[in-house]
């Protein structure tokens, strides 16, 4: 009767798991093209006829978003200052850094001043 008892709360933990995982599954994410076509920059821009820049104003104050700039002009040097200066073990954890995570905790825990523990895999997500 045990047995049974206990493989039946096996059986229900296994299911809330399972329930868990799929009720919290994340949407998929756009793809490179549609968050391009989506891309709205919060400024405006005024160009003559040649092609010189007259005047820019901002039209959405509710996010600040710069002007699209392909990955191909962007300085080699910036995704590795991004990376050192936000996840320095970016390329050693799928995403989660335990062992950063565990070092909030023991901070919090001693009182000590809070730290975060977000992976850039988090920050983007």
């Amino acid at each position: 009767m045990k047995q049974r008892a206990a493989l039946a709360g096996l059986l229900v933990l296994i299911l809330a798991a399972v329930g868990f995982d799929w009720a919290t599954f994340p949407p998929p994410l756009p793809g490179y093209a549609q968050v391009r076509a989506a891309w709205k920059p919060s400024e405006a821009w005024l160009y003559d006829r040649h092609g010189v820049l007259i005047d820019s104003a901002r039209v959405n104050f509710a996010a600040r978003r710069l002007a699209w700039v392909p990955l191909d002009q962007i300085a080699p040097v910036v995704p590795a200052t991004v990376v050192a200066a936000e996840d320095a073990r970016f390329r050693s954890h799928g995403g989660v850094d335990w062992l950063a995570i565990l070092g909030s905790i023991r901070s919090r825990a001693k009182g000590e001043r809070g730290r975060g523990a977000s992976t850039l895999s988090m920050q983007v997500a």
